[in-house]
């Protein structure tokens, strides 16, 4: 009776074999091994297109062939999987695992394998292409919604830097006003300027932009809108603080100056001379500022000529230098490539033309000549050398224009 019992076990084991992961394979796209040997095919056919399908059976019979003798020489059986939706060892574990012995049955899953997965891949290979040809169609059209969308003002995190911007001039106003009441020769310091700016920054999070205007004579929504708005880098930002800075605080001083030389109480000074310089010297100041102001915001300029500031006793001063050079480098030369100060910066500007440029023939400029009170003789602020100068190159060209045959 125990060796009738030992048989009918060996009978057991042998209807069901322990699956193998070496040994055997499972006829399914999951197993590795299957795998492997039948993505190539899968490829090819889809590229070979229709007639492809006529030779699927031809193919399982080669694919069939080969994992048959790879079997013989391991010693391992073809399995099917009952739940193809398992992963990972649940998909191979035993439960869900049965050994295929019918080589037709084997014959029949190889071949609806090869099918299934050229559809599957041609549609995976579709949506790919869908997705570069709407991406390359869409692509100009996304182009020109972020170009719309990066010039656009946003009033709660965006800074426009113009005195008619009601937020701008009350951070310059805060700043004279504190100045004036604790009576300082002028705001305009590297110190006074980062504190305007921190607080513009504040209010960005880091998501604001800083703009300046095209048209300052624009009312309302137009005012702010996409048009008329440019966006601008810090380095410009500085500039036009501390040009608006000069210009406020010379516009108090002289309105003080005026206010202690009246003689009855009360009385004002006619209100179309408030914001004029009394005399030639502040005139040169406005139109440095708006010279410095405009070589910085000028890419093209800046790129062989800046705007430095230095130190000199309670004030600063400006001066203009080739772009690279400090003032420190032996290949600066005062009078020669390096300009310091309101008369020197104002003439070299008007000898290398951009004084011409962006003063006379420009609105900005105009505008500036009128503040600074010499609207009548914009070149009030320009020495006589610099003038003869320009005037004998001229007449020099005049000459050569003549005698030419």
């Amino acid at each position: 009776s125990s060796s009738t019992s030992s048989s009918d076990e060996n009978e057991a084991v042998k209807e069901d074999p322990e699956f193998s992961k070496v040994t055997d394979i499972v006829l399914s796209l999951k197993d590795e091994a299957y795998g492997a040997l039948l993505r190539p095919h899968i490829k090819q056919m889809w590229e070979e297109g229709d007639e492809a399908s006529e030779d699927s059976r031809s193919r399982a019979i080669a694919i069939f062939d080969a994992l048959r003798k790879r079997l013989k020489s391991s010693g391992g059986s073809f399995y099917m999987g009952r739940n193809n939706n398992l992963k990972g060892d649940a998909f191979h574990d035993k439960a869900n695992l049965y050994l295929v012995e019918d080589e037709d049955e084997a014959m029949r899953k190889i071949k609806k394998d090869l099918e299934k997965g050229k559809f599957n891949y041609g549609a995976r290979q579709r949506k790919k292409h869908q997705r570069s040809i709407g991406s390359a169609d869409n692509q100009a059209q996304i182009q020109k919604r972020a170009a719309r969308k990066v010039p656009a003002f946003n009033k709660s995190v965006d800074v426009v830097i113009c005195r008619r911007d009601e937020e701008y001039s009350a951070a310059i106003a805060a700043e004279i006003e504190e100045s004036r009441e604790q009576e300082q020769n002028g705001p305009a310091h590297a110190t006074v300027v980062s504190k305007i700016l921190n607080a513009f920054r504040r209010k960005q999070g880091g998501r604001g932009r800083f703009f300046k205007v095209k048209r300052y004579g624009l009312k309302g929504g137009a005012f702010y809108s996409r048009e008329n708005l440019v966006p601008m880098d810090v380095e410009a930002v500085k500039a036009k603080i501390t040009s608006d800075l000069h210009a406020a605080y010379e516009r108090a001083s002289s309105g003080k100056k005026r206010d202690a030389s009246l003689t009855k109480a009360g009385e004002s000074p006619p209100s179309s001379k408030r914001s004029r310089p009394n005399n030639i010297e502040h005139a040169k100041k406005w139109m440095t500022n708006f010279m410095c102001a405009t070589i910085v915001r000028q890419t093209e300029i800046r790129k062989t000529l800046s705007v430095k500031c230095m130190r000199r006793g309670c004030r600063d001063e400006w001066y203009i230098i080739p772009t690279g050079l400090t003032r420190k480098d032996p290949a600066a030369v005062e009078g020669v490539n390096m300009f310091t100060g309101e008369q020197a910066i104002l003439d070299e500007c008007f000898r290398r033309g951009i004084y011409q440029q962006f003063v006379i023939n420009a609105e900005d400029g105009i505008d500036t000549l009128k503040k600074a009170g010499i609207l009548d003789d914009p070149f009030a602020v320009i020495s006589k050398s610099a003038l003869d100068s320009s005037k004998k190159k001229q007449d020099v060209r005049v000459k050569d224009l003549r005698e030419e045959p």
